[in-house]
C-alpha cells in the first residue's frame, strides 16, 4: 500500500517496508544531529526504487518531493538519453556531439540529440526540451494548427454608415468594425484578438512569430517599420481609417487617459486636493516632466485648465480631444484650437 505524508506525519521513526510509490524503506541509515530543524529533516533512510537501485535519501525529501523514484529511471534527472526514447512524436535516434581541433565537446553542442520526427522529418533537439516537453515534434504541430486557422473564416456584417463588422475567432461576443474597401483587401486572412487586445493575423508563409496587425496593415505599416498607428477613440477593435492616423511613439503615448476615481466621476489630470479653500489640483506630465497647472474650487475649472494645457502641448493628440470627452464634461474649446477639429472623427 502507497503512503503519502498525511498518512505518517506523526510517526517518529519510518517502518521497514513502508513504500512511498517507486520508493521503499529500507532502514534508517542515521540521524543528523548538526541539523537544527525539525525531525524530518535529521533522519536519513536507505530506500530501494522498483528498478532495484538503493541509495539514501531525507526523510522530508521521501514524503514531499514529487518525483518517488531514484535519479536512474527518473527521465527528469536522466543526464544522457538512450536511443528509441520518445516524447511526442519525437524517436531519438543518437547524440549529437560536434568536437573542436582538440577532440573536446562543444559546450553548445552537448546534450544534443538528433530525433526523428513521425512525420518522417529529422531534427535536432536539447535534452532538456525534450524531456521537459517543450519541444514534441519538428515543428509539424504548430504546421498543422496554423493551417486549421488559415481555414476559419470570420463573420462579418455589412453596416448602414459603410462599415463592416466582423467576430473574432478566438472571442466570438467581440466584433471589430472596419472600412467596406479595407475589408475587401483583408478578408481573406483569419482575424483573432491579440495579448495586447489588437486584431491581428499570421499569413501564411510566415513564421508564428511574425504576427499582422490589423491597424498596421490597413494604414501600410510593415513589420520592420518604426512608427506607430494611433487610435483616435483609444479602441482597439475600431478600425476604420477615420479613427486611425500614423505617429511617432511619443504621440502615441499622449493619447492615453489615466482617469481618477474621485465623487465627481472619472477626471483626467485632475487630482482631489483639500487644503484651505482648495479642492482640486491640475498637473500634466510634458517630456517626463510634471508641470502644476493650478489649485481650484471647482472640479469643471480645475478640468478646464487641464484640456487647454492637453491642446497646447499635445495638440490633436489630446486624448480628452481624441475620445470628444469635452462633450461629457461641457468643456469650451479655445479659439486658437479650433482647427484641431478639423479631421474626418470629428466632423
Amino acid at each position: 500500500m502507497e503512503l503519502t505524508a498525511k498518512d505518517v506525519r506523526n510517526v517518529e521513526v519510518l517502518e521497514l517496508g513502508m513504500k512511498f510509490k517507486n520508493l521503499t524503506i529500507l532502514k534508517l541509515e542515521y540521524i543528523d544531529d548538526k541539523e537544527t530543524r525539525s525531525n524530518v529533516y535529521k533522519q536519513f533512510y536507505r530506500v530501494k526504487c522498483d528498478c532495484g537501485a538503493e541509495y539514501v535519501r531525507r526523510r522530508a525529501s521521501i514524503l514531499y518531493n514529487r518525483k518517488h523514484s531514484c535519479p536512474r529511471c527518473s527521465k527528469t534527472y536522466k543526464t544522457f538519453l538512450e536511443k528509441g526514447d520518445t516524447f511526442g512524436k519525437l524517436v531519438v535516434t543518437g547524440e549529437v556531439v560536434k568536437v573542436d581541433t582538440t577532440g573536446k565537446p562543444l559546450c553548445y553542442t552537448k546534450y544534443k540529440y538528433e530525433c526523428l520526427c513521425s512525420c518522417g522529418k529529422l531534427t535536432v533537439v536539447s535534452r532538456d526540451k525534450l524531456v521537459s516537453g517543450h519541444t514534441r515534434s519538428c515543428g509539424c504541430i504548430k504546421s498543422s494548427t496554423m493551417s486549421e486557422t488559415f481555414s476559419k473564416e470570420n463573420t462579418f456584417e455589412y453596416m448602414v454608415d459603410g462599415s463592416v463588422k466582423v467576430s473574432l475567432l478566438n472571442e466570438e461576443s467581440l466584433f471589430f468594425f472596419l472600412d467596406q474597401e479595407d475589408w475587401e483587401k483583408v478578408k481573406h486572412h483569419s482575424w483573432r484578438l491579440h495579448n495586447g487586445g489588437y486584431v491581428c493575423t499570421n499569413k501564411k508563409g510566415d513564421s508564428h512569430r511574425d504576427i499582422t496587425l490589423l491597424h498596421r496593415e490597413i494604414m501600410g505599416l510593415g513589420l520592420g517599420d518604426s512608427l506607430i498607428v494611433d487610435h483616435r477613440d483609444g479602441d482597439k477593435l475600431n478600425c476604420r481609417q477615420s479613427n486611425l492616423r500614423v505617429c511617432t511613439h511619443q504621440d502615441n503615448n499622449r493619447n492615453r487617459l489615466n482617469p481618477v476615481e474621485t465623487h465627481e466621476g472619472e477626471l483626467y489630470g485632475v487630482i482631489p486636493y483639500v487644503h484651505g479653500k482648495f479642492n482640486w489640483r491640475a498637473a500634466i506630465i510634458v517630456d517626463g516632466e510634471s508641470k502644476r497647472l493650478g489649485y481650484f474650487e471647482d472640479a469643471h475649472e480645475a478640468l478646464q485648465v487641464r484640456f487647454n494645457a492637453e491642446l497646447k502641448y499635445f495638440g490633436e493628440f489630446s486624448p480628452i480631444l481624441s475620445r470628444k470627452l469635452y462633450e461629457k464634461y461641457d468643456l469650451e474649446i479655445p479659439h486658437e484650437f479650433l482647427h484641431l477639429l478639423q479631421n474626418p472623427l470629428d466632423l
